[in-house]
């Protein structure tokens, strides 16, 4: 069963920059993404919250996987990940989304497979969100980690309205 509660969380361009490269993510000397204040304070921001689970949405999924893309997040915000909206090191399924389906095809399809009562979905990008999941939805265009004030006060509403 999962959560009532749940956060939708990009990765590229919401977490880390968009131009940071798979290989900085897991090369030798890894970014330190983990330790970033913006990180840290999204995680003083869900933590208090009950029945709440994160489900990562990121290209990099298929290529390097969920544990992976997980392990740059700090381990507070880790131990809320309840998945991934792509298939991370597999063969994608046959009869279900092509390979070529981009994060809001994988998005889409597993807000229909969770189905949550409640859900965020903070991304960078208006266009990565299908249409039906807008009002769902915090756009962060320049980055978690240069968010506006007004940005931060939209993710706790959106994050805390009451399930019903």
């Amino acid at each position: 069963m999962f959560p009532e509660r749940m956060l939708y969380l990009t990765v590229e361009g919401v977490v880390v920059p968009r131009t940071v490269t798979r290989t900085q993510l897991t090369g030798a000397e890894p970014c330190r993404w983990s330790e970033c204040r913006h990180l840290a304070y999204l995680a003083d921001m869900v933590e208090p919250l009950e029945q709440l689970g994160i489900v990562l949405n990121s290209a990099w999924l298929p290529a390097l996987g969920m544990q992976t893309v997980a392990g740059i997040l700090p381990q507070r915000l880790r131990n809320l990940v309840v998945g991934a909206t792509a298939r991370g090191n597999r063969v994608i399924r046959r009869g279900k989304l092509p390979a070529a389906a981009g994060r809001r095809e994988h998005l889409d399809a597993d807000v229909r497979r969770r189905q949550p009562r409640q859900l965020t979905v903070l991304e960078c990008d208006a266009c990565s969100v299908p249409i039906p999941l807008r009002n769902d939805a915090v756009i962060v265009p320049h980055g978690l980690w240069a968010a506006t004030s007004d940005e931060w006060r939209h993710l706790a509403d959106k994050l805390t309205t009451q399930i019903n």
